[in-house]
């Protein structure tokens, strides 16, 4: 709350807060009460961060008093969260993305690495986020497992049609 009210009489036009502590890195329950105690301590709009990962959070956030939300890991893996967090609040249905989709997804992001980076760094990089995207399927440590041992493009493809075919 302190820090708001220096930010806002520093002439900040809005601020972000994240509703953890530093000490809990990206887990635990956001202490979305505080933000609530910063957005009643200023007039400037506050945007709250932290654990945003569907829409009865960001509600949570915005019932606080937030004039929005910051999405960040939540979206690692799941890019339509935006939109299906509008729609959940709108009060209209949201069709979960299937595994299928979601893996369609992720190799053209991979596809996209190896094009932009090329082959050896772009399957590198790909690697940072398979925990995200290759989640909730059949055998997914299994699958994960492997496609951080694979070098190519081409092996990606294979181990990814191999799972499409099982699910």
């Amino acid at each position: 709350m302190r820090l708001a009210k220096l930010a806002q009489n520093a002439g900040a036009a809005a601020i972000t807060l994240h509703a953890r502590a530093a000490v809990d890195v990206h887990s635990g329950t956001p202490n979305i009460e505080a933000v609530g105690e910063a957005c009643a301590a200023v007039d400037i709009p506050v945007i709250g961060n932290g654990g945003v990962v569907n829409a009865e959070v960001a509600k949570q956030f915005f019932d606080a008093g937030c004039a929005g939300v910051m999405i960040g890991r939540g979206a690692i893996g799941n890019p339509f969260i935006f939109e299906d967090i509008q729609k959940e609040l709108a009060g209209q249905p949201v069709e979960p993305m299937s595994a299928q989709k979601r893996l369609e997804i992720y190799l053209a992001l991979i596809r996209e690495n190896v094009a932009y980076y090329g082959e050896r760094i772009g399957v590198n990089r790909s690697r940072k986020t398979a925990g995200y995207w290759i989640s909730n399927f059949p055998n997914a440590a299994e699958v994960r497992g492997q496609f951080v041992r694979l070098d190519t493009l081409a092996e990606i493809e294979k181990l990814f049609a191999q799972v499409l075919i099982s699910l």
